[in-house]
């Protein structure tokens, strides 16, 4: 069984893994932003029938799902399809002019009946918003870091019966219910 402080440092290290990992997506976005003002990137997955596409043009992200009403099934892997000017990327979602628009949120929907009968949908979410999703993990790590209040590893007391941790001893054990008021504890 693993002792509670190194549960304690196979966490704070698995914390800090998705501060990493949040980090390098946060980047990823950062540049696909900035990208998006000069060509528009597309990737897709599925086939005529029912696909998803991911775009970035303009500052937003197009979101397009089409579905010809049957059970969904998205065969295929992603692929990227050739890069496009930003601005036909954004027309092709059909958003029209809002002002939700004008600061990069939209949707739409539209009934096509080529090359399969179905429903297109578009969601347009503006860059920005994306990357603000994607930061939470390293903003978690980083303010537990540097705001947190201090508990040195030696602070850190263990209950002698069932190895529950704590920074403030309590009168007992929540777990187990040991006493913890004693001499070795204060």
């Amino acid at each position: 069984m693993l002792s509670g402080r190194r549960i304690l440092r196979v966490r704070e290290l698995f914390r800090g893994l998705m501060a990493i990992k949040s980090l390098l997506v946060a980047l990823v976005i950062l540049g696909l932003w900035g990208r998006s003002y000069f060509a528009g990137d597309q990737i897709r997955r599925g086939d005529a029938a029912q696909y998803i596409q991911l775009g970035s043009a303009s500052g937003s992200v197009i979101i397009t799902y089409g579905h010809d009403g049957n059970p969904t099934r998205l065969r295929g892997t992603w692929h990227y399809l050739a890069s496009k000017d930003p601005r036909q990327i954004l027309a092709a979602a059909q958003l029209g002019d809002s002002v939700w628009n004008r600061v990069g949120f939209g949707f739409s929907k539209e009934l096509v009946m080529w090359p399969v009968r179905g429903l297109m949908v578009n969601i347009v979410l503006p860059h920005w918003m994306i990357f603000l999703l994607a930061i939470p993990s390293a903003w978690k790590w980083a303010k537990r870091r540097w705001f947190s209040d201090d508990i040195a590893e030696e602070d850190i007391l263990e209950c002698p019966n069932c190895g529950q941790m704590f920074a403030r001893v309590p009168q007992a054990c929540p777990i187990c219910g040991q006493t913890l008021v004693v001499p070795e504890f204060r």
